[in-house]
């Protein structure tokens, strides 16, 4: 029965070209840029999603008032960090972030190597990276001391970079040697920091200067809790802190002044400007699809008129209601199946084209 089915919807596919051709291509475009704008959304809701306690991550930020300044910026102090570890047990780690970058000899050549991320040892406990060649608990130790992603170790070393990397050395313009103390693997694309190169944050003077500075905007600082759900909790015992210690000076109480140190989950940082075009892309597939069904349906009602006379043979021939039924679901059926594998295909050969208008990968 269903060999039966199968041979009599092949005919009428090949019979009426036109129709299936229609049908199957309507079908199959619509299919094809819903999977695209699919994608697009489920890398967006990727962003940051990959480490290990991505759950447990916040970011801090500073918001405060001074005078006629007003502001909120991640920077945050150089004490926080140690504060949060300190006076608060429901931190579990803190890590210290400063985004600069620096200019290296390659060849004959020099190149400016702009994401490079001076860190302490605690950003290996807050932040998930593999190590390739190295022991990363170590290497951050001495101030001279660099990692290297394996795009970067491959720059600068060859593809052999797994044998040759470590212990070499690589020259800044200023005539610092950075000695190779580790290559990591790539960082995901799909994360609010970019780096190529891990460097320490103690050999950066003017941050070891500012350690007990709460009056200025220094690094990024990154923490985990030990249960996620002593957020809300924190937020007030923190503040409540900072009342007491910091508010204290008179200069701070006068005019308006506050500083605060409020902290967001890791997961939200891109996620949460980019929210309304998620829903708004998300939305405009789900249009096309509906409206692609709706075509795919208007076709084959409009059709059903000239299959009245087949209905019609079938039942003369004792054909049940139950098996014209199936018969015709088997057939829509197909259509789309079809439809499916070509809208597979053509959204793999629009996706160079669409990474590029998109600037994904």
């Amino acid at each position: 029965m269903l060999y039966n089915y199968l041979k009599v919807t092949l005919r009428n596919m090949a019979r009426y070209k036109g129709y299936t051709f229609l049908n199957v291509a309507g079908l199959s475009v619509g299919l094809a840029v819903c999977f695209l704008l699919f994608l697009w959304v489920k890398d967006e809701l990727s962003y940051d999603r990959f480490h290990e306690n991505a759950g447990r991550m916040y970011r801090s930020v500073w918001k405060a008032r001074f005078g006629e300044n007003e502001w909120e910026i991640p920077q945050v102090p150089m004490p926080l960090a140690g504060t949060m570890a300190r006076e608060f047990p429901e931190v579990e780690w803190v890590t210290q972030i400063f985004e600069g970058g620096f200019t290296l000899k390659k060849d004959d050549e020099w190149v400016r190597e702009k994401n490079v991320l001076f860190v302490d040892e605690g950003f290996f406990k807050v932040f998930s990276v593999e190590a390739v060649a190295g022991n990363l608990s170590a290497a951050l130790e001495d101030p001279n001391t660099v990692l290297l992603t394996e795009d970067a170790a491959r720059r600068y070393f060859g593809d052999s970079y797994r044998d040759d990397a470590l212990g070499r050395t690589v020259r800044q313009n200023d005539g610092k040697d950075w000695h190779v103390g580790g290559v990591v693997k790539n960082w995901p694309e799909q994360s609010h920091l970019k780096f190529d190169f891990l460097a320490p944050l103690k050999s950066l003077p003017h941050l070891e200067q500012r350690k007990e500075q709460w009056s200025s905007a220094s690094c990024l600082t990154y923490f985990t809790l030990k249960n996620a759900a002593g957020a809300p909790a924190l937020h007030a015992k923190l503040q409540a802190w900072v009342d007491k210690h910091l508010m204290a000076d008179k200069v701070w109480q006068q005019g308006g002044n506050y500083t605060s140190f409020p902290f967001h989950p890791v997961a939200d940082i891109y996620l949460k400007p980019n929210r309304s075009y998620i829903w708004i892309f998300s939305i405009t597939g789900i249009f096309i699809l509906v409206v692609a069904g709706i075509n795919f349906i208007n076709l084959a009602t409009a059709r059903a008129l000239t299959r009245a006379r087949e209905v019609g043979v079938r039942k003369a021939l004792g054909s049940t209601r139950p098996q014209l039924v199936r018969q015709f679901f088997g057939e829509a059926l197909v259509y789309v199946l079809v439809s499916a594998v070509l809208a597979v295909l053509l959204a793999e050969a629009a996706l160079p084209f669409f990474n590029d208008l998109a600037a994904k990968t």
